[in-house]
């Protein structure tokens, strides 16, 4: 018999027989999921009058238009990586909506900043740049975008704005 004289080949049977078993039920590598970079940004603001409304959500390129279907392209054609938003009340009375926007770099930010309307604003010394109107703010900080918007005028409605940007952009410099 000339497989007897030859161990290396009942090795060989050994090992394969163990192999093919072991490769029976797939190994799934573990991941660890990717930190959300906007998480701490609406999750701890605090703007005197202000208080969040329910959990902030989180969108990224793949389903931005969920939350705003028909100008998602927009922000994905500028660099859009990730879109975090919360509501927010102020003093019990006027709602408004945050939406942060991470982008690519900060020439995509300024992109979609200068790409916003800018009838009826004017200049506010919030981030990098900021414009301000009657229900909203927007400004850019860094690579970040972001979109404040208010449900109604008030006679508080542009300083409680104001605060709640200061606020973000604060988180949003790590301060």
């Amino acid at each position: 018999m000339r497989l007897a004289r030859n161990p290396g080949w009942m090795v060989l049977a050994v090992l394969t027989a163990w192999a093919s078993a072991a490769g029976s039920a797939p190994i799934e590598a573990k991941t660890t999921p990717e930190p959300d970079p906007l998480a701490g940004a609406l999750d701890a603001v605090e703007a005197d009058g202000w208080a969040r409304l329910g959990a902030a959500r989180s969108f990224d390129a793949d389903n931005l238009w969920e939350f705003i279907d028909g100008d998602a392209e927009r922000f994905v054609d500028a660099g859009c990586e990730r879109m975090r938003t919360a509501e927010f009340r102020y003093r019990g009375r006027l709602d408004a909506v945050v939406e942060i926007y991470r982008m690519k770099d900060a020439q995509a930010a300024r992109r979609i900043l200068q790409s916003e309307s800018a009838s009826g604003t004017r200049p506010v010394d919030v981030g990098g740049e900021g414009r301000i109107h009657d229900t909203g703010l927007t400004f850019r900080l860094g690579r970040d975008f972001a979109r404040i918007t208010a449900f109604e005028v008030t006679p508080d409605t542009k300083d409680a704005l104001l605060a709640l940007a200061r606020a973000l952009a604060g988180r949003l410099e790590g301060k």
